[in-house]
């Protein structure tokens, strides 16, 4: 026995020399901020050598008004596919710069994955796709003996599938034959599937109506500033805006009750030119001059260029309270000749001058995000609703649209098909990121139907007694 391990344990030896002999090259990771450049070392010698950089960078200009993006290769030559794909494909003219971004870093990381490995885009198999998954991982299996990785960036799975979808729409656009490929893997998906469900938790109907309650008892806003913040809250957690759709309404985008519309206020998404950053309208149409007010699509095509949500009565009153006390404060200011910067594009001319619905409290400029998130977070913490210390505080003011969508599926039972018209979704899939129920809710929404069912089996209990047999007829039999 004593020769047969001594023997395997020497071969273990001799093996774990000969694979590390196998190794000639070696390929290390370093991020410098926003900046990430591999090194390739050639290992075949006792001396290692540098024989190749990778380093492929991202630049942007303006110019009349419009951001252009670059990628530059190691030797700082512009990539002319990518430049044509990023600025002026179809399918992009009208997507955000913050999209485009997220595509060109996408492509950034495949073209420096292709040249690490000397392979060409046209040409990677289904396993180099697979390698290519790894890479973003951050893992340091490359299907090969001679190299090895150091990498310092390791993604989570659900960024590495974004990037995947994101190559391969570049890849379907330069029309190469093996655009199909670029699928994330069965064990990607289901790790994606899993981390979607830990995003931030969503807010409650008790939930919101304890911060109305808060903001209707304290002193620290003004009134002025407690019936904005109710206004916006409402939206979100009522009809269902994201925030950047809430900071961009504009005065002429509050749609009065009709009869027509059952009494209640439509309001219109849309984007404009004169928006900042922070004001956009996350699926509709770009605008990249004011000749895109006059497309067709940006003035008729529901769901693209523009979108509609519908509110109740009172909501719209107090809407319409809070643009009565701004425009006296408007009025006051202009009197004093003081600038006012709330003013936004004019698109139905409805309005001599259209500005922003909401304004900052200090100055006449729109409401900024800042400022918004912050008072957020102090109704949070005023009604000791647990903040996210892992995560963005962005979300916090998510969290109503996702509670607005919580109450679609769990409070009011609507079907999916029709529950994606209301979220403003094109597809079932898209409402699987909003479905993440706690545990806590799930218990509570149990306790529900049981105490419902208890009910109902104790008042048929009574009912069919002797004395209310008759009572029980009347009230339920009669009425078929």
């Amino acid at each position: 026995m004593k020769i047969i391990i001594t023997f395997y344990q020497i071969s273990s030896i001799d093996l774990k020399t000969e694979d590390t002999a196998m190794i000639s090259k070696e390929i290390r990771e370093t991020t410098d901020g926003y900046s990430t450049r591999y090194d390739v070392f050639d290992t075949s010698s006792k001396k290692k050598a540098v024989i190749k950089i990778v380093k492929y960078q991202i630049y942007s200009y303006k110019k009349d008004g419009n951001t252009y993006f670059l990628l530059y290769d190691n030797e700082m030559n512009i990539n002319e596919r990518v430049f044509k794909f990023i600025n002026f494909y179809s399918k992009n003219t009208y997507k955000s710069v913050n999209t485009k971004l997220q595509y060109l870093q996408s492509i950034q990381l495949l073209y420096s994955f292709c040249e690490l490995f000397d392979k060409k885009i046209n040409e990677l198999k289904e396993e180099d796709i697979t390698m290519f998954e790894y890479f973003m991982l951050g893992k340091s299996d490359t299907n090969s003996l001679e190299t090895k990785l150091y990498l310092s960036n390791q993604r989570t799975q659900t960024t590495v599938a974004k990037h995947i979808a994101n190559c391969r729409i570049f890849v379907k656009a330069q029309r190469w034959k093996n655009a199909e490929l670029f699928t994330a893997s069965q064990v990607t998906k289901r790790a994606t599937k899993h981390y979607k469900k830990e995003l931030p938790k969503f807010i409650t109907d008790a939930e919101f109506e304890q911060m109305i309650d808060f903001l209707d008892d304290t002193e620290i806003f003004s009134e002025e500033r407690k019936l904005e913040l109710e206004c916006i809250m409402r939206l979100m957690f009522e009809c269902g805006l994201r925030v950047g759709e809430v900071l961009g309404l504009t005065i002429e985008d509050i749609i009065e009750p009709l009869e027509k519309t059952k009494n209640a206020f439509i309001a219109i998404i849309r984007n404009r030119l004169s928006d900042n950053k922070r004001q956009k309208a996350k699926t509709c149409m770009n605008i990249t001059s004011k000749n895109d007010y006059q497309n067709p699509d940006y003035l008729y095509t529901k769901g693209y260029g523009y979108q509609t949500v519908a509110g109740n009565r009172e909501l719209y009153e107090d809407i319409m309270d809070y643009v009565n006390i701004t425009e006296k404060r408007i009025n006051r200011s202009i009197r004093k000749r003081k600038k006012c910067y709330c003013y936004a594009d004019n698109i139905t001319k409805q309005y001599k001058k259209n500005r922003y619905l909401f304004l900052n409290e200090r100055n006449l400029s729109c409401l900024s995000y800042d400022a918004l998130r912050n008072d957020i977070r102090e109704i949070f913490e005023g009604c000791n609703i647990p903040l996210d210390s892992n995560s963005k505080s962005s979300n916090l003011c998510h969290r109503f649209r996702h509670g607005f969508i919580m109450q679609l599926l769990y409070v009011k039972n609507m079907p999916l098909e029709l529950a994606i018209k209301y979220s403003r979704h094109t597809t079932v899939e898209g409402l699987e990121p909003y479905n993440n129920p706690t545990d806590e809710y799930l218990i509570s929404k149990i306790n529900e139907m049981n105490t419902k069912y208890i009910y109902n089996r104790e008042k048929i209990k009574e009912v069919v007694k002797g004395d209310n047999k008759n009572e029980y007829y009347e009230n339920n039999v009669s009425k078929i």
